[in-house]
């Protein structure tokens, strides 16, 4: 008794290591699948009105009143418009209207620079239906006068984790 006993643990050892396999790399693939996924939804954004409308319950933002503000620089979207003052949406990718940062909350907004945090939100699907959104430190730079009013000129973004592609930190231009 002892044998058969040792061959039906054995025989049974190899048909849990088995199962084990197969689950492990059913696992596998779902989880690679599903970054693939992730890394194409950075090419596909919301597109810019359809963003803002999503976010529209947050915070109205303030245009620029040159008498009031001086020479306080402003954000345009995608370079065209009034520069807007302490903006709770920025476009990002404005040849494809792409990622959007939205959510934003400054602490700090000055002649020079302007610092805070917010989301990068990427869709994909039709009209953005599928949104995912990466937490980010915003960094404002490049004050200058365009069309005869002072405006940022561009967007550091620093992620606070990981991103599909792996991207940490990321430089747009937003005038």
């Amino acid at each position: 008794m002892t044998d058969r006993a040792a061959r039906r643990w054995a025989s049974t050892r190899s048909v849990l290591a088995l199962v084990l396999g197969v689950v492990v790399l059913g696992a596998g693939g779902v989880w690679l699948a599903g970054a693939t996924d992730r890394g194409s939804v950075m090419g596909e954004a919301p597109r810019t009105a359809a963003a803002q409308r999503a976010f529209s319950t947050q915070e109205v933002q303030v245009e620029v009143d040159e008498s009031a503000a001086g020479e306080l620089p402003g954000v345009r979207d995608c370079g065209g418009g009034t520069p807007v003052l302490e903006p709770k949406v920025i476009t990002l990718d404005c040849a494809s209207s792409g990622q959007v940062a939205s959510g934003i909350t400054w602490d700090e907004y000055g002649p020079g620079e302007a610092t805070g945090s917010g989301e990068v939100q990427v869709s994909s699907g039709a009209g953005g239906a599928a949104r995912t959104s990466f937490p980010a430190w915003l960094r404002l730079t490049g004050p200058k006068r365009v069309d005869g009013m002072m405006a940022f000129t561009a967007l550091e973004v620093t992620y606070k984790g990981a991103t599909p592609t792996g991207e940490a930190h990321k430089v747009f231009t937003i005038a």
